[in-house]
């Protein structure tokens, strides 16, 4: 039973530790081919080498929204001046081209109370 302890910290400390070598290790491992064992442990090594060693921690970073990591944010000025100031007139008629117009207002204007918009189902369970 020692061996198997052994064996689970180690894995958390190649594997689980780093959220990035956690999900590109499981992304070789789990291929389904008989050499994905063996690929991943070396696949698993470089990643560690590379992280830990030389220090390049982009492997550390999820790739679950890569769009989401690569993005570079606006830093001239404010997100609403990249917007094309319409006339109210002209955003009328716009709008008058659809016969279904949906805003999203909450957290903006209207404040909910719950994490999480399934919340106020459970609570209205329970009372």
């Amino acid at each position: 039973m020692g061996t198997r302890i052994l064996a689970d910290k180690v894995y958390s400390a190649l594997v689980n530790k780093v959220p990035g070598i956690r999900e590109r290790y499981r992304r070789v491992r789990y291929r389904g081919n008989k050499a994905a064992r063996s690929e991943a442990w070396i696949y698993l090594i470089w990643l560690n080498t590379a992280y830990h060693v030389f220090r390049y921690r982009k492997i550390g970073a999820s790739e679950k929204y890569p769009y989401y990591e690569k993005k570079v944010l606006y830093t001239k000025g404010s997100e609403s001046s990249l917007s094309k100031r319409e006339k109210p007139e002209q955003l009328a008629a716009e709008l008058a081209k659809y016969d279904v117009i949906s805003f999203d207002v909450f957290d903006t204007l209207v404040f909910r109370p719950f994490s999480s918009p399934s919340d106020l189902f459970f609570c209205w369970a329970m009372s």
